[in-house]
This record gives C-alpha cells, sequence and structure tokens, in this order.
C-alpha cells in the first residue's frame, strides 16, 4: 500500500492543477485547516522533489501563493515532534517572510504566510487534530492589534495525524466530515473501514490519486528512491534515541529497507530482512528498483550469503 506520508506521494495527491480530484483536496485541506479561504492560486513549485535527504537547503513540500500574494507553505513530516524539527519549521516561516518582501519594497507590503505542518505525532501537551500558533503576548493579545488573520505575518498550523485516529474511535469513521476523512486515508489509506463508505465523494478522489500514482510506474520509482534517501537521516536518527527509541544505525537502516521492499511487494513476510547480512542489504538496495517478481527478488538476495 502506497504510504502517503511520504512527501513524494504527498505531492503527487495535491498538486496537479489539471486534475479537478486535486485542486479540490488542496482546497479542502488548507481552507479547512486555516478557515482561509483559497480562491485563485498558484503553486510555485510544482517541480519533482530532489533525493538528496542531506541537502538543508529549503524545499518547500508544497509552496502555493494566491491572487493577492499571500504564500501557503504545506509540509508533510513523517517523523516525531521534536526540538530540531520545531526550529526547522521556524526557519521556513522566517524565510516565507523574507522571501515575501522584494530589494526596495516597502514593510507595508509584506504579505500573509502560512504554514500547514502534517506530522505524524500528537503534542504531549495539546491534544488535538488542528492547532495554531503565532506571535501573542502571556495575556494572549496579539503582537498587531487586529482580528484579521491577513494581517498577520505568520501563522503555523500543526495537524498532528495519529489523532485522527481518536476522533475515529470517537466519531466513528462513517460520521468523519469530508476534511477528517481525507486525513483518516492520509493516515491509515484505503483500509477496509474506509472501503465501506466507498460511495462518499471524498473517498473516491482519494482513491483516484491513489490509483494515478500506482499506475504512474516511474513518480513510483521515485517515491521508493526517495524513500531510500530518507531512511539516511542522522539527525532524524538522533531524534528518535533521544526519545527512547532505541535502534541502532544498522537496525534503523534495515527497518527502511524492510519498509522500502514492502512498498513493492505488499502481502509478503519479509522478516528474513532482520537477518540478513551486510552484503545481501546491499543487494536488496541495488535489486529493489529492477522489474522482478517477488520470488526472483527473494531467491537473488538469498544467493549471497555470508
Amino acid at each position: 500500500m502506497i504510504d502517503l506520508k511520504l512527501d513524494f506521494c504527498f505531492k503527487y495527491i495535491f498538486t496537479n492543477q489539471c486534475d479537478s480530484d486535486s485542486t479540490y483536496l488542496l482546497k479542502l485541506l488548507v481552507e479547512q485547516t486555516t478557515h482561509f479561504p483559497l480562491k485563485r492560486y498558484i503553486i510555485t513549485n510544482p517541480e519533482i522533489l530532489k533525493l538528496d535527504a542531506n541537502d538543508k537547503t529549503i524545499r518547500y513540500d508544497i509552496l502555493i501563493q494566491d491572487q493577492q500574494g499571500n504564500q501557503i507553505d504545506i509540509e508533510m513530516q513523517r517523523s516525531h515532534f521534536s526540538k530540531t524539527q520545531a526550529k526547522r519549521f521556524g526557519f521556513y516561516g522566517a524565510t516565507l517572510i523574507y522571501q515575501s518582501l522584494n530589494v526596495g519594497e516597502h514593510y507595508a507590503n509584506l504579505k500573509h504566510n502560512v504554514q500547514i505542518i502534517l506530522i505524524d505525532d500528537i503534542h504531549e501537551e495539546h491534544h488535538s487534530l488542528i492547532e495554531a500558533f503565532e506571535a501573542r503576548t502571556p495575556l494572549g493579545q496579539r503582537e498587531i492589534k487586529t482580528d484579521h488573520d491577513e494581517d498577520i505575518l505568520l501563522i503555523r498550523y500543526y495537524i498532528y495525524l495519529p489523532y485522527i485516529d481518536v476522533i475515529a474511535k470517537e466519531k466513528g469513521v462513517g460520521q468523519l466530515s469530508d476534511f477528517e476523512m481525507m486525513i483518516y486515508i492520509l493516515q491509515n489509506g484505503i483500509n477496509e473501514k474506509v472501503k465501506k463508505y466507498k460511495e462518499r465523494k471524498i473517498v473516491q478522489m482519494m482513491e483516484r490519486r491513489m490509483l494515478k500514482l500506482q499506475m504512474d510506474n516511474e513518480s513510483l520509482k521515485r517515491a521508493m528512491e526517495r524513500e531510500v534517501a530518507l531512511a539516511c537521516d542522522k539527525e532524524e536518527k538522533k531524534e528518535y534515541e533521544r526519545r527512547g527509541i532505541k535502534i541502532g544505525e544498522d537496525r534503523g537502516e534495515r527497518k527502511a529497507l524492510k519498509d522500502c521492499v514492502a512498498f513493492k511487494y505488499p502481502k509478503n513476510d519479509l522478516n528474513w530482512i532482520d537477518d540478513c547480512n551486510e552484503i545481501q542489504c546491499q543487494m536488496i538496495k541495488e535489486l529493489l528498483f529492477q522489474d522482478l517478481s517477488y520470488e526472483q527478488f527473494y531467491e537473488s538476495i538469498q544467493k549471497y550469503i555470508a
């Protein structure tokens, strides 16, 4: 099953401005999160994501500019919420503001900037699906005296993806709003619970976008290459250890390899990868993107036993 939380897949679902499903889903995501109307807009970074996970230059997942010049940055983050991630998104937000003013322009021309961060974690203190952050005093007063969000330089929204399962348990999957159902599918895919409501338009839209991705062999290959590249992020490994997830680099890489193999060969028992030696792991990386059946792939790996 496709992991829609992989930034490549996430971008594929939401950024095709020639596809009515994609444009509807993007508007639903933005408007229901921010309550800010998204009318005429352009996606300013429609290019395919690069593969270098260690590149620290800013590469927004989805960057939108509306007809008033306001910017909306949407990021999919699969790791846990951490100080490192908070600093990263703070840096992204500051850069958004900086980039919204041309040299020589007056500060009054600065536009409204919005960040929407979908993150695979629940906040330790605030249990909710969506939470907004902006500059306020301890009494809750805004830095600028205004009741209009568009007057604020930056508002950051977090969507805590796992919390949708709490909502689904309380309400029932069938009672989820269209926005909640979209988030539920991002988190869980089209599972058996969702299939019971396949007549709903929001489910059909998400399923059509996923099917188009599945049928696009080149994009699937890019997605798997992206998965392998992201598995080597050393900073995230340090963060996992800090949170008590005690995995070594080798075990972390094995898990990433298993995830990639499962992406290409679903419904197969992959526990044998845990026992692979270094040579076999290297062969997995090399053979993963070849056009092989699962049986051919497995037999090729087993030939290389130390």
